[in-house]
């Protein structure tokens, strides 16, 4: 009994939370060659570089293109059937029960998980953030120094 109480007091938080969809990864194609594109949904507004129009959209990356679409195109893109595109990845965010929702106006909350990473490990992955950035920095100033 003691230890089904510490686990279930352990697991409380992860029973309230609700999941949203926030990306569907898509193929075109056939098994040996096709093309692949995101979609992600933007509960941030600016997330995107557009401004507050972004908030609750659905962005696609598409190679070089980056386009605003309505759900009915993520949907309609990620079943199957529609010239052989399927979404083959779905990734979603845990947020607070309050805020699961699909209403635009109404965004999902993230749940902070910092309490469930590792130090060493929380550690590593800023680290790889900051090379990452300082990677972007230099390759827009090449990219300046190009234009």
């Amino acid at each position: 009994r003691e230890v089904q109480g510490r686990l279930d007091a352990m697991y409380q938080e992860w029973r309230e939370a609700g999941y949203q969809l926030f990306a569907v990864l898509v193929h075109q194609g056939l098994a040996g060659s096709g093309h692949y594109w995101a979609y992600i949904r933007s509960d941030t507004p600016g997330e995107g570089g557009a401004g507050d129009r972004t908030a609750g959209r659905w962005i696609k990356y598409s190679d070089s293109h980056v386009t605003l679409e309505e759900e009915e195109e993520v949907w309609r893109m990620s079943v199957g059937g529609e010239g052989r595109a399927s979404a083959y990845y779905l990734l979603y965010r845990r947020c607070t029960p309050s805020h699961t929702s699909d209403r635009p106006d109404r965004p999902a909350q993230p749940v902070s998980s910092d309490a469930h990473v590792p130090e060493y490990l929380r550690q590593r992955v800023e680290e790889d953030n900051a090379r990452l950035a300082a990677e972007i920095r230099r390759w827009d100033e090449a990219q300046g120094a190009v234009v």
